[in-house]
């Protein structure tokens, strides 16, 4: 149906800014737009063709007609879930270099399974004959829907990958993933109230911003505010913020990281800062990223309960200004950041209490530091020394983009997945031997 290609396009701007929008929560190191990119292409194709596969083999063994709440449950959820995560770890072997923390995972499992939903949508827009604004909201709710059930899936896959463990983590993630997407599945199947489908997606947001506090909080990137300040390199003096506690207006020493910006008082020697940077510092070094450290919710600090540590020990001006002791806010964001951590590990679904502790040896940071510095001049030599793997990749993405489009319909393109997706392997493997044979002379 031509007339719902703007809804497709809207589905995919959705879909972009919903993973751009958690890789702003990538805070310590952030991943590459070109590995986000061909995860998202190749991990879509992959998940998309898997659970064909899969369904087609269902209904070879008499189970079919998925479009009820069983089926929404207990076939479409699991099936579809599976196929994203096998999708992420055949991923594995050209991010393998930039799985350094955490919150990784989650990044890697969002690019997938937005690649998956995009081409979901696309095949369900031009097959649909269905119309109206159930099937509207289900085409512009279904990316983000995908992204946030599955993201749980990303921290089991750092695990697994990483540390070599994880199995039960993995079963637990899975089964909120599958509920989740069976959930969100059998209340657009049945035209149920658009109240528990935004239900539905809102708390799984909340939780999905948990977890990423909670994988933050585990990063071993992440320091302390004193560490930052001690360890910062060459501060200058700038032209001061006229601090509430003492009247200064000297120049004062400043440090900047991103859109923190924090300078020492000369002579009473506390720290100043805006509102906004304090929200960015609660982010940053405590790891909160709840609505409450919105820029927004700032202005009025001084009666808002998130700042109510600032009433009794900072100082605060008409313009905003904040003057406090770096001792006591380091020592705040230390506790909130182990309460995310307590928080969470504290959950009776929550499999493992250990496996993400950050190690506090300086060998280990120092190696995992070294790591993620090899990984980024990789990542800037990708087009280079990495061509041979990623050009026959994306030789076979798009030949089977364009072979999908031009069949067109479902009861083409179920028939090309099944019996292909062995011979897709093989086309790929052959171009991929090809260009080991050129790069060997």
């Amino acid at each position: 149906m031509s007339a719902n290609y703007p809804f497709i396009l809207l589905s995919f701007i959705i879909g972009l800014f919903a993973v751009n929008y958690l890789r702003t929560y990538d805070i310590h190191e952030k991943e590459p737009v070109l590995k986000m990119a061909l995860v998202t292409l190749w991990g879509g194709i992959f998940s998309i063709g898997l659970s064909t596969v899969l369904y087609v083999s269902l209904h070879l063994i008499g189970i079919q007609g998925h479009q009820n709440v069983f089926g929404a449950l207990f076939v479409i959820g699991p099936v579809e879930e599976a196929a994203k995560f096998l999708a992420l770890l055949t991923c594995y072997f050209f991010i393998r270099h930039e799985i350094n923390e955490p919150t990784d995972g989650l990044i890697y499992m969002s690019c997938v399974a937005l690649g998956f939903s995009l081409i979901e949508n696309y095949f369900y827009a031009i097959n649909s004959q269905r119309s109206g604004f159930i099937f509207f909201l289900r085409l512009l709710t279904s990316t983000p829907g995908h992204i946030l059930f599955s993201v749980f899936m990303g921290i089991a896959f750092y695990s697994i990958v990483r540390l070599k463990t994880g199995i039960m983590l993995f079963l637990a993630s899975y089964a909120y993933a599958s509920l989740a997407h069976g959930l969100y599945n059998s209340i657009v199947f049945h035209g149920l109230s658009v109240f528990l489908l935004m239900f539905l997606l809102f708390k799984s947001y909340k939780w999905s911003l948990s977890l990423l506090s909670y994988t933050t909080a585990k990063s071993p990137f992440r320091q302390s505010i004193k560490e930052f300040i001690a360890d910062y390199e060459n501060p200058v003096k700038e032209s001061g913020y006229g601090c509430p506690n003492c009247g200064s207006t000297n120049s004062k020493i400043s440090y900047t990281k991103g859109r923190i910006h924090i300078q020492k008082c000369d002579n009473c020697q506390n720290f100043l800062a805006t509102g906004d940077t304090l929200c960015e510092v609660y982010k940053y070094f405590g790891s909160i990223f709840q609505n409450k450290a919105n820029p927004y919710h700032v202005k009025k600090f001084r009666i808002s309960s998130f700042f109510k540590w600032f009433k009794k020990k900072a100082v605060e001006n008409g313009e905003n200004i904040v003057s406090f002791s770096l001792d006591e806010l380091n020592a705040t964001l230390i506790q909130k950041n182990n309460e995310i951590v307590e928080k969470l590990e504290s959950k009776w679904w929550f499999p493992i209490k250990y496996d993400f502790k950050p190690k506090k040896s300086v060998d280990y940071l120092e190696d995992v530091a070294g790591r993620g510095q090899k990984a980024q001049q990789k990542s800037a030599r990708w087009l280079g020394a990495n061509k041979v793997f990623w050009i026959p990749l994306l030789i076979t993405a798009v030949a089977v983009a364009i072979v999908l489009i031009k069949l067109g319909t479902a009861e083409n393109i179920l028939p090309f997945l099944f019996i292909g997706f062995p011979f897709i392997i093989i086309f790929f493997g052959i171009i991929y031997a090809v260009g080991l044979m050129i790069k060997d002379g």
